[in-house]
């Protein structure tokens, strides 16, 4: 039977200063393992603050998240930091990339940082950019590439260590329609791979490819 990796009760984000806002007003939710799951809704209402929570990148005000039972908002900053290394992986809507290495160098980074050997580290890249139908950009830097092109990157970047799920803010925001639905159908095939994805978008179409749709709306869960 299929089993939640990811469940948060009752999870809040209060931003203070002298107007507070309520980016999350009590999410209850259930990330099942294997699945495509997207959260969708208005922009400024609240996804990408579930995302990063979810991600152990923010930390919620009050409530609970859970990765694969283990509570995150009782761990400290340095093993929320070795879950982001080693169990999530990351990607964002402007690519995020180093802008003087190539694409396998990119690749190769987190790889890097977590102590893989070079050797593994170039073949490891070279598979993942190889699965993204990359395999002749190898030496390319990103201003060589499309935008397209670079979130595939990104994606095979963020696949490197083998995250057991793929957190993804509005990955084809920052892409014409065509690049867009590009980079969705490598979405698609990483997740019948085996990887748990979750996405944040405000595009419905997108939405309609996954198996699980969250609608966010003024912090809460429509």
């Amino acid at each position: 039977m299929n089993e939640a990796i990811l469940k948060t009760q009752e999870l809040k984000k209060v931003y203070g200063g002298s107007v507070v806002t309520e980016a999350l007003r009590g999410i209850d939710l259930e990330v099942m393992r294997g699945n495509f799951t997207c959260i969708v809704g208005p922009s400024g209402h609240g996804k990408s603050t579930l995302l990063h929570i979810l991600g152990g990148l923010d930390r919620p005000t009050s409530g609970k998240v859970f990765l694969d039972g283990v509570d995150m908002t009782q761990l400290s900053d340095n093993e929320l930091t070795e879950i982001r290394l080693r169990r999530t992986g990351f990607v964002f809507q402007f690519f995020n990339l180093v802008p003087n290495l190539t694409a396998l160098e990119n690749v190769e980074l987190p790889l890097m940082f977590a102590g893989i050997s070079a050797n593994k580290q170039e073949l490891k890249a070279k598979d993942l950019l190889d699965l993204l139908g990359l395999a002749d950009k190898l030496n390319s830097k990103p201003n060589q590439l499309s935008g397209g092109q670079q979130q595939r990157v990104a994606i095979a970047r963020a696949l490197a260590n083998e995250p057991d799920i793929l957190l993804m803010d509005e990955p084809t925001g920052n892409l014409d329609s065509g690049s867009g639905a590009e980079v969705l159908d490598y979405v698609v095939r990483v997740n019948k791979e085996g990887k748990t994805i979750v996405l944040v978008t405000h595009h419905e179409g997108i939405a309609e490819r996954a198996q699980q749709i969250v609608r966010v709306v003024d912090g809460i869960i429509q």
